[in-house]
């Protein structure tokens, strides 16, 4: 059994360790008939469990030569290290391949649908004279009626869900193959990931909006908080609630660097709107519309990149080791 003395300095390493005290197991790491395969065992374990050597009673090591090593089992997500260098080295990396092309010229057509539907919308709402006034001041519109326009804007809506369930896939997988784009990215249980993220985003996204109304820091920390449930809904096939919680726990103990990212979007945010203003004052709002929204979908699409390659790192996988091609039981490593 472990003594008092080693499990106290444990808990000086790691928080809340007493409320996994009851499953911890011993084992002899030289143990067994080959010696080989239980330090193979014990490497492959080394990601996911914190390993403790006894210590004797008078506080000296235990003998070296067959240490006995405790299996406290610390949620993974606890023992990570988020590296942002590495994350945004790696995010850009994965974004300039075919599929960080794909996912960029689908997003732009997004945000192009979205832009033009609203205008549509809105010039229909006025007579032709206005109309034409307000067309010329917007940018982008559809040759169709304003009620048409506004189903094509749910339907964009609807669709810009599924966008990121297949971005979450695509960008979580091994470098290796980001040069191909599978079907499985845009069929794999692509009508709960959807109807997850929209719901989803209609929860997260005001409650974001009204943290950064009081005193900005709240919404800084609900934005790092939930930066991860794309990706719970996406790679893991979790349900609002469980990706909610995944993304909150993610997040322990990475919330500042993480913050830098929320705070990087931000600028791309304000970076779009001084360009789009300074083509608006030059009378130019078509082109002004077409370059913030390609300048726009082109940061976005790094950010994610940025972001996915840190949901690597602290969900505990290689880039190697995520699974995006299987059913959710496949799963059970990056956690339930």
């Amino acid at each position: 059994m472990a003594t008092t003395s080693s499990l106290n300095s444990v808990e000086k390493t790691v928080p809340g360790v007493r409320d996994v005290i009851e499953t911890t197991s011993h084992r002899d790491v030289h143990g067994g008939s080959d010696p080989a395969a239980s330090s193979e065992r014990f490497r492959r374990r080394r990601a996911t469990t914190l390993h403790v050597r006894e210590r004797s009673p008078d506080g000296s090591k235990c003998d070296m030569s067959l240490p006995r090593v405790y299996d406290l089992q610390i949620p993974k997500e606890r023992c990570m290290t988020l590296q942002l260098g590495r994350a945004i080295g790696d995010g850009i990396e994965r974004i300039l391949t075919p599929t960080g092309g794909i996912l960029l010229v689908t997003f732009l057509a997004l945000q192009l649908l979205t832009q033009a539907s609203i205008n549509t919308v809105v010039t229909g709402l006025f007579s032709d004279g206005p109309a034409g006034e307000l067309e010329a001041a917007l940018g982008v519109t559809l040759p169709v009626s304003g009620t048409v326009a506004g189903g094509l804007f749910v339907g964009a809506v609807v669709l810009s869900s599924a966008y990121f369930a297949v971005l979450s896939r695509a960008l979580t997988r091994p470098a290796g193959e980001l040069s191909s784009f599978p079907s499985e990215l845009y069929t794999r249980r692509m009508g709960r990931a959807t109807l997850s993220l929209f719901v989803g985003g209609l929860v997260v996204g005001p409650a974001i909006v009204i943290g950064f109304a009081f005193l900005f820091l709240p919404g800084i920390f609900l934005a790092v908080s939930f930066l991860f449930f794309t990706f719970a809904v996406g790679v893991e096939d979790r349900g609002i609630v469980g990706a909610l919680k995944r993304s909150w726990g993610l997040a322990r103990g990475h919330r500042l660097k993480l913050a830098v990212l929320v705070i990087l979007g931000g600028v791309v945010g304000g970076v779009s709107g001084i360009v789009g203003t300074v083509f608006d004052l030059a009378g130019s709002a078509i082109i002004g519309e077409l370059v913030v929204n390609t300048i726009n979908s082109a940061l976005f699409v790094l950010l994610y990149g940025i972001i996915a390659a840190a949901y690597l790192q602290v969900q505990g996988d290689t880039p190697e080791r995520v699974d995006t091609s299987g059913v959710s039981g496949s799963l059970d490593s990056v956690g339930s």
